[in-house]
């Protein structure tokens, strides 16, 4: 398998209140990241580009989506982590069950802008991924999260052997990332026609990098040589030898060009 350079640039009170709000914090829980980073990215992307319909897939407890302020939100997820009830109203929509049911059998809408969130497997996101793609309109953005992991421990196959491996090197912490990284190389090398940054923030220490994804032709496209059955063996290690199809860029510069590249609804 050899490795080129790329050149990519490129969940029962309803209301008409349509404002964010979060779920409580527990003040006294130590921060090992930065809990708003998500919902600020959001909102700096809708805010620029105009976006109104938003899809959340992987919840949990909803810091994230309900910090989101854009009018019409639908979040997905198995199993919610707060009360629902007290954040829908008729444009705020939450479905508990897993992605796959939600995209083939319950949605019935397209959106501007999608985060990408869920079970942290590369099967499972790249799987997201191809339906969120469907239901994305002309213009629009999709973000995956935890595309870098930040560790070997965080790349493990479920976060239960992550924790569990962190415990044997008398370490703590529950981050874990799985195998989504998989899923960036996937795209760089079978859909040239989407163009995508990876953005980092040198700045804040916290920052956990994210992949933000928009249509249009790469300029220069050239696919790594390794086909599926080499990206699916991938792993932690391999990471240096494929960051050149990561397309990292600072946050602000990364966020420039998605500006450029997409024109307003």
């Amino acid at each position: 398998m050899k490795f080129f350079k790329s050149n990519n640039r490129s969940s029962e009170k309803k209301n008409n209140d349509t404002s964010p709000a979060k779920p409580p914090q527990d003040p006294k829980k130590k921060k090992t990241s930065d809990p708003d980073q998500s919902s600020r990215l959001m909102n700096k992307i809708a805010k620029h580009l105009g976006f109104t319909d938003y899809l959340e897939v992987g919840v949990q407890g909803g810091v994230t989506f309900n910090a989101v302020d854009i009018s019409h939100r639908d979040a997905v997820d198995p199993n919610f982590l707060f009360e629902t009830s007290e954040f829908e109203r008729e444009t705020v929509r939450f479905f508990q069950m897993p992605s796959d049911e939600f995209f083939s059998r319950h949605c019935d809408k397209t959106y501007d802008l999608i985060f990408l969130d869920g079970l942290h497997t590369f099967t499972q996101c790249f799987r997201d991924f191809c339906a969120a793609l469907q239901v994305l309109r002309e213009g629009g953005v999709i973000v995956i999260d935890d595309t870098v992991p930040g560790d070997l421990f965080s790349s493990l196959a479920t976060q239960d052997l992550a924790i569990a491996a962190r415990e044997a090197h008398g370490l703590t912490g529950r981050a874990w990332t799985g195998d989504v990284f998989k899923v960036i190389p996937t795209i760089h090398n079978y859909f040239p026609n989407l163009s995508y940054v990876t953005l980092r923030n040198p700045d804040n220490p916290m920052y956990k990098p994210n992949t933000v994804l928009w249509r249009g032709q790469r300029a220069d496209f050239h696919p790594a040589d390794m086909d599926l059955k080499d990206i699916e063996s991938l792993g932690y290690f391999d990471l240096p030898l494929i960051e050149n199809l990561f397309n990292y860029m600072d946050y602000e510069d990364g966020l420039s060009l998605l500006f450029d590249s997409v024109t307003k609804p």
